[in-house]
Parts: structure tokens; sequence; C-alpha cells
């Protein structure tokens, strides 16, 4: 019963996530990440409920215990001390309803490991309706309209932020060719939805995006052998091709969308992909250097003067660092680290259980944390969401694992 009616709060929340945005017409920043931590608490609420013991809720090393720790009061701090404390109080509590997600989450496909593969499939679709949503706007609206749609997308407010979620949506989405245990079926549906998210991520034009999605390809090409390695490889030139057609036969409303347009975004120059990168991460460090104890509190550097554009520094570390100064930006950063090598130590181990849903949620998490080196990964809520469910499902320990791991 308990599990049954936790799956059903994920659906409402992670599978309809994208749809409940696509209903409020322009949403701001703060009001999607607070309808996002409102979508996370409508399954972890009720699910923390309903567990008859929560003593052992979640088991960590001493070492993690103290990161969390340092993070935690470094978190606190850097609110309190910040100049813009409503901004930093409605994005730290975000931090926190994310992490707490995350663990909730994964607290529950260890208890329910069959719901793994429909979780990865929950997200799978929220990035489907993302792209349908995106590809309908498109079509219905008059040739004539002048819209700048890589700053006007429906419920992404940057081309880059839907890029995000196509990543997520396309790595995952390998989870039938990566399975050695996919039906024919199985395997078609994959490369279908596969084919649509290439010709989004060709349509979009987000160079970077498609990069991530490159290394992802790559992590899994590794993680997998065989004939699973060959199918892989097969399935993303297949999915590919079909996705150039596709787009091909979209409209392009802007000059800097569309095949040419990603062919342009790889030139050297000022209009290149890390075009104001190296600015926006000079600004950043000048800060963290200004105050590198507790930093400005969270979502500080949109209130930096010297910034000219943007709402973020464009690197997830100096974000970190800008928000909650070295001892909490290094604490929170070492987390993430010994998550990911947690995970793949996990995935080293050949015969376990669910290993397709952890490659793909793996590649997932890499694919954005790089990216996220270069871009707004770590900021976004909608793709915190999505990297949280990511590292929920990567992080389940197999059968034969203790608690701790």
């Amino acid at each position: 019963y308990r599990s049954k009616v936790s799956l059903l709060l994920l659906v409402l929340s992670l599978g309809s996530v994208v749809l409940i945005l696509f209903l409020v017409p322009s949403p701001t920043h703060e009001f999607v990440r607070v309808l996002i931590c409102g979508l996370e608490l409508l399954f972890v609420v009720p699910y923390l409920g309903m567990l008859p013991d929560r003593t052992n809720f979640v088991v960590v090393r001493p070492a993690v215990a103290i990161l969390l720790a340092v993070w935690f009061f470094s978190s606190l701090a850097a609110v309190a001390l910040s100049a813009h404390w409503a901004a930093a109080v409605v994005r730290q509590t975000e931090w926190f309803c994310h992490v707490i997600y995350a663990a909730t989450l994964w607290h529950f496909l260890r208890s329910n490991r069959e719901a793994t593969r429909w979780v990865t499939r929950l997200a799978v679709f929220a990035a489907f309706t993302a792209v349908l949503l995106v590809f309908r706007s498109l079509v219905i609206m008059p040739a004539e309209s002048v819209v700048d749609w890589r700053e006007s997308l429906p419920v992404f407010s940057h081309i880059n932020q839907f890029g995000h979620v196509v990543v997520v949506g396309l790595v995952l989405a390998c989870l039938g060719v990566v399975d050695q245990e996919s039906r024919p079926f199985g395997l078609v549906l994959s490369i279908v939805l596969m084919s649509v998210f290439w010709a989004a991520l060709i349509w979009s034009a987000t160079s970077l995006a498609l990069v991530s999605v490159l290394l992802a390809v790559t992590v899994m090409g590794i993680l997998v052998s065989g004939p699973v390695r060959w199918r892989l490889g097969g399935g993303t030139a297949v999915s590919a091709s079909l996705g150039m057609l596709l787009c091909v036969s979209l409209p392009v409303r802007d000059s800097r969308m569309g095949l040419n347009g990603l062919v342009g975004e790889f030139s050297i120059g000022e209009a290149g992909p890390l075009a104001g990168v190296p600015d926006a991460w000079t600004v950043a460090w000048q800060h963290v250097l200004q105050q590198p104890w507790f930093g400005y509190g969270p979502d500080a550097y949109v209130f930096f003067r010297s910034v000219s554009f943007g709402v973020q520094p464009r690197n997830a570390l100096l974000q970190f660092l800008t928000d909650w100064g070295i001892p909490g930006g290094v604490a929170f950063s070492m987390m993430l680290l010994t998550a990911t090598a947690v995970a793949l130590m996990v995935l080293r181990e050949v015969r376990i259980d669910l290993r397709a849903e952890r490659v793909v949620a793996f590649a997932a998490v890499v694919a954005l944390s790089v990216y996220g080196l270069v871009g707004g990964t770590y900021y976004y809520a909608l793709s915190l969401m999505m990297l949280a469910t990511c590292f929920a499902i990567a992080l389940v320990p197999p059968v034969y694992a203790s608690v701790a791991h």
C-alpha cells in the first residue's frame, strides 16, 4: 500500500512537473522554485509519514556526516549574513528541499527496487512532455510573430535551461538500449524517444548540451560491454540521424537555432557557446575572495553590481563558493563528488541488479555535472529536481551491499 501511494505521488510530482509549470503563465524564477519544492514535498511528507520506523532513515559515513554538517551550518550562516535575506531564504529552502527529496527517493527505491524503472520512466516522461510542449508552441505560433526563442521559451527562461532537461531525457531514454534483457518493443521505443530528444537538441542549437550528451554516451559505452556496447553505438547513430531529419522538418524562428545555428555555436569568437563565461568567472571569484568564509548567501550573484548579464556565474563550484563561502561550498562539492564516486564503485560490479537503470542515471549525473562547470545545471529548480532524481537512482545500493553504501 505504501509503495503504491508513494509511486502515485511521484507521478503527480516528478511526472507532471513540466505540465503543471506549463499551465502557469510566465512563471518567475521564484515561483518555479516554490512550486517545484512543493511538488517534491508532495512526495516527501506523505512518504515519511507512512514510514513505520524513521530511526535509521539514512545512514551515512562519518566523513560524509561531517561534510553535511559543515555545509548545513555554513548555509545557515550565509543566509543570516546575507544582504538580500529574502532571496537567500527562498533559495536555501529550495536547496534543503532538493536534498531531502533525493534522500527520501533513495530510501523509497532502496525499499521498493522494482519501482526504480518506473521512476526512470517518469523522468523521461517529464522531459518528453517539455519537448512536446515547446514544439507545440512553435507550431501554433504565427510565422510573423517576433519572439526571441532563446529567451522566451514556454516554461523555460532560456534555451540552455531547456537543454538541461533534454540532456536528462535523452540519456535516460537509453535505458531500453543498454538493458541486456530489453525486448524488441522496448528497444524500438527507446530509439524513437531518443530521436525526438535528438531533434529537440539539434533544433535548440544548445552546443554545450550536445557535448554533454556525447560525454554521457561515452560514459555508458565504457560501463557496458559486448553486444550492449554495439547496440548503444548503433542506437545512438540511428536515433541521432532520425532526430536530424525530424529537426529539418521543424520551422526555425531564430537564425541562431536549428542545424545551422548549432554549427555556428561551435565557432570560436564572441558569439561562441562560452561567450562571457570568463568574465562571469572573474566576477564571481573576486567576490569570493572578498567574503571567503560565508559568502553572500544563496542566489547572491544576481545582485552583484558588476554583473552585466545572467543570474548565475555559469560554474557550479563558483556558485557554491559565492553562495556559502569556501567552507560550505567545498563541503557541498565534496559531498557531490563522494556520491558520484560511490555510484561508480557500485557500477564496477558487473552482476548487480538494476544495472541498466544505474548506468543511465550515472551517465546523466556526469553529463549534467560537467555541463554545470560552464552552465547553470545546479541553478535552475527543474534541473536540480532532475539531478536529485538521477542521484537517487544511481545510488540505490545493490542487494548485497550494506545500508552505508
